[in-house]
């Protein structure tokens, strides 16, 4: 059941952005954000206190909810733009290197060490990197640091929740994020309005700053279709945490770089170049192995793997005191 879930999951994220990519040639990617959170915002909040109850809604620390909603603002503000302007695959395998830039900010950040297996894996994302954006030809856009862009917030916000020993449960997380989202859309939106006079048809301020258009009835209804696929998204993700050993789902989110470059073609015709198949190929190596090395580190040979119920939903689990990373084990070179 769970990998089954994950797997649907991963189809629904997948489907979601292959239209969230056609409607940004209608809508500016702060209205798609704000209505897709809005619409979001009621079935999210009924799925979080059915799974969890009003503890949902509870939150250890505020202020880190405040920081993860910017971060996660920019992050999905940055990728949406990136897919108006180039293919869903190139832009998903870039977004993968999060687990990358995680593992690199550890260093200065947690005070980890990097030993050869981790060091190993980080440069073979980086070379998967250089081969998608191909420096040599010359050609390399702008755009393609968006999407790296995108990851870096990821992993910066990932490090600022490693970094406070806080453990939410997913609802609440998934619930202020949508909040966020919707808020920082009309603000950012009505701040560029405010202060451009003229805003360009085309180029990345047009994609984040066009006028706000009423959608069709028939758009209205694909707009609240992607908004309960996100949550259902979200819930099935939920599922498959807590119906098998986090080790055994989380490499099956990689399969977004399997589905995405198949749907793409299938649906916009967008045919991945041969680079970019490769570099996949490698970006994905890299996080999965480095993700293998995080699992083997943290798991005492005594303990049986951690499950879904304590990752996803940790407010319905036993748990133990949170450490700062100044009292974790330092990790050597065998890492």
């Amino acid at each position: 059941m769970g990998i089954g879930s994950v797997q649907v999951a991963v189809l629904i994220f997948v489907f979601q952005d292959l239209v969230m990519k056609e409607l940004l040639t209608v809508f500016p990617v702060w209205q798609l954000q704000f209505l897709r959170s809005f619409f979001g915002l009621i079935p999210l909040a009924f799925f979080a206190w059915l799974l969890v109850g009003m503890k949902a809604f509870t939150v250890e620390r505020p202020r880190l909810h405040v920081y993860r909603g910017i971060l996660g603002f920019m992050a999905y503000t940055s990728f949406y733009v990136a897919l108006g302007f180039m293919p869903l695959a190139q832009a998903a395998a870039l977004f993968y290197t999060g687990p990358i830039f995680i593992s690199l900010l550890s260093v200065p950040f947690l005070g980890e060490k990097l030993g050869a297996h981790r060091i190993g894996a980080v440069i073979a994302g980086f070379v998967g990197v250089l081969v998608i954006l191909r420096p040599d030809t010359g050609n390399v856009d702008w755009v393609v640091a968006l999407p790296l862009f995108c990851a870096l917030c990821y992993a910066i916000s990932m490090i600022i929740i490693r970094k406070a020993s806080v453990r939410e449960s997913s609802a609440a997380v998934a619930f202020y994020t949508h909040v966020a989202f919707m808020t920082l859309s009309l603000i950012f939106s009505g701040l560029g309005w405010s202060f451009l006079q003229t805003i360009p048809n085309d180029g990345p301020v047009a994609a984040l700053l066009g006028a706000w258009g009423a959608p069709t009835q028939d758009q209205w209804l694909v707009i609240l279709s992607i908004a309960i696929a996100g949550v259902v998204g979200h819930v099935l993700i939920a599922t498959a945490y807590r119906s098998a050993p986090a080790s055994v789902i989380a490499p099956f989110d990689y399969t977004y770089l399997i589905w995405a470059p198949i749907l793409a073609f299938v649906v916009f015709l967008e045919m991945p170049a041969p680079s970019t198949l490769l570099g996949i190929g490698l970006i994905a190596g890299s996080g999965l192995y480095i993700g293998f090395r995080e699992t083997r580190l943290k798991r005492a040979p005594d303990q049986r793997p951690p499950t879904a119920e304590a990752l996803i939903l940790p407010n319905t689990a036993p748990r133990t005191p949170p450490r700062s990373p100044a009292h974790e084990p330092r990790r050597g070179d065998t890492d």
